[in-house]
């Protein structure tokens, strides 16, 4: 089964996994208030979410509550590294008004002393890597779909692209850090 609180979300991923053929169930659901028996699950994956939801603690209750007994709990989130030379552009461009990244309530960093409140045999799996792009646009398609970008002014998003083709021609690429993992434990 596989379940979003956003039903916009949902329906992208049966866009993407319909062509496997194989039958997915897909169900919208607020990880705060599972809407399934004790001890239903042998997994959860909370792949990248566990920042948005605004009363973790009681998220990460119902998880532990779903799960079967030895059942497990993967939760993949980013660093406090990740994609940090693009929140660098950003907040240079907005004068330091979006300098917070939007999964800092549930990072690589934070989670583990989340986690352990209630899974005391948590273990953190961090993986690190980079991005070398070799064109600007991807990387403006990517700062104007950013929340912290709505405010840009197109003059700032045009100091940004000058910036990047800068970095292009004299280095060859741009480098963008990746900051990723995942939290595994069992019940």
């Amino acid at each position: 089964m596989l379940s979003d609180l956003s039903s916009g979300m949902l329906d992208a991923a049966w866009r993407n996994l319909v062509v496997t053929g194989r039958a997915f169930k897909f169900e919208e659901i607020d990880a705060q208030s599972i809407p399934y028996i004790d001890e239903t699950f042998d997994a959860v994956i909370a792949n990248y979410m566990l920042y948005h939801v605004p009363d973790r603690p009681k998220a990460i209750a119902e998880i532990k509550r779903v799960l079967k007994p030895g059942g497990y709990l993967f939760a993949a989130t980013v660093g406090e590294n990740h994609l940090i030379k693009i929140m660098e552009w950003i907040r240079h461009a907005t004068n330091g008004k979006h300098a917070d990244t939007f999964a800092q309530s549930f990072t690589l960093e934070n989670g583990l002393e989340q986690l352990t409140q209630l899974f005391p045999n948590t273990q953190l799996l961090r993986y690190s890597d980079s991005l070398r792009v070799t064109e600007v646009e991807p990387i403006m398609t990517y700062i104007r779909s950013s929340i912290r970008a709505s405010e840009l002014s197109e003059e700032k998003l045009e100091q940004i692209r000058a910036d990047l083709k800068n970095e292009l021609v004299t280095k060859g690429g741009i480098l963008i850090t990746k900051d990723s993992g995942l939290f595994e434990t069992v019940k």
